[in-house]
């Protein structure tokens, strides 16, 4: 589990989660994610109005694991 306790955070990249992990976020706390385009390579398949392409990374990617949960 991946416990974000409240507060303000700076993030610098995508968020990748695995497989087996709880990512809680608790009230009160804020991800602020910078824009830096490379951190955000090499591309990701991703899903657009029915069509896959890839793209840039979204802020948190989660592809293809299992029991991966985001809560809060």
């Amino acid at each position: 589990m991946v416990n974000i306790s409240a507060g303000k955070y700076i993030i610098d990249g995508p968020l990748r989660l695995e497989n087996d992990v709880n990512f809680h976020i608790e009230e009160g706390a804020g991800l602020l994610f910078r824009i830096r385009y490379e951190r955000y390579m090499p591309q990701v398949l991703t899903h657009y109005e029915n069509a896959d392409l890839y793209n840039y990374s979204s802020l948190m990617y989660v592809y293809q694991k299992r029991n991966a949960d985001t809560t809060g």
